[in-house]
């Protein structure tokens, strides 16, 4: 399943940028991704058609924005990415090694801003046996009402969506990050055709198993979405396995 193109493949002004559009190099969607995400927001929208009537009215508004923010976010990152993704912005004579052209360095960030919004950065990343980055000019400054300039995409107000204290949250909301969380991973998989990419933080979502005899009722629900570093979420990954492998072997015989 290829994404429609976003640029105009016949006109030169869109540079190298809309020949690797036009070969479906970093527009390509991984079928178990797509189908991911496609699910999320389905179930999403499902349950809070059932749920909404729980929520506080900024609940609702905040939900809404997210989802609209997601499905467009879907179709338009690669408009957001060009910084990275513009061959015109790297610094070529830096990446010819022989007759190899390296991929540029860059980091992902996710990260929680001070006003509860939800983004997803990049920055070059510098790695001190090569000296600076391989990108011309990148900048994080925002101006008036545009976004900064390494911003992917943004889930404003966010925050107050995330479950609290270990009590879980509404099926809706659980879709819905499960939803974000998907794109994440896709966003960093598709730019990693092109760029060598570190994703250095990332969301982190934990569930709790609930006992049901309701035949529709969802059996896990989420209990704790957090911004955690690629190495705290190693460890907890970590930590998980030793305690399923270690309860698995001292499970008493049937």
């Amino acid at each position: 399943m290829v994404a429609p193109y976003i640029f105009d493949c016949d006109n030169k002004s869109d540079n190298t940028v809309a020949s690797f559009v036009a070969k479906g190099v970093f527009m390509e969607y991984s079928s178990s991704q797509t189908s991911t995400i496609i699910y999320c927001l389905d179930r999403a929208l499902k349950f809070h058609e059932q749920e909404k009537y729980q929520y506080r009215f900024k609940d609702i508004d905040v939900f809404d924005e997210a989802m609209l923010e997601l499905k467009r976010s879907i179709i338009e990152w690669p408009t957001t990415a060009l910084g990275i993704l513009d061959t015109s912005n790297w610094k070529i004579n830096f990446l010819v090694k022989g007759e190899k052209l390296l991929k540029p360095e860059a980091s992902l960030f996710v990260r929680m801003t001070t006003k509860g919004s939800l983004v997803l950065d990049w920055l070059p990343y510098k790695i001190p046996e090569f000296g600076d980055s391989k990108f011309i000019q990148w900048t994080d400054q925002s101006y008036g009402w545009f976004s900064p300039g390494n911003r992917l995409f943004a889930f404003r107000n966010l925050d107050f969506l995330l479950p609290r204290g270990g009590r879980p949250t509404s099926h809706a909301v659980k879709y819905l990050l499960e939803g974000i969380h998907a794109h994440v991973n896709y966003v960093t998989s598709a730019l990693g055709n092109l760029v060598d990419l570190k994703l250095m933080a990332n969301l982190y979502l934990e569930y709790q198993e609930r006992k049901t005899k309701r035949k529709y009722d969802e059996e896990n629900v989420l209990i704790s979405c957090e911004v955690l570093s690629a190495e705290e979420i190693l460890r907890k990954e970590f930590i998980k396995w030793v305690n399923v492998t270690f309860k698995s072997l001292f499970r008493p015989e049937d």
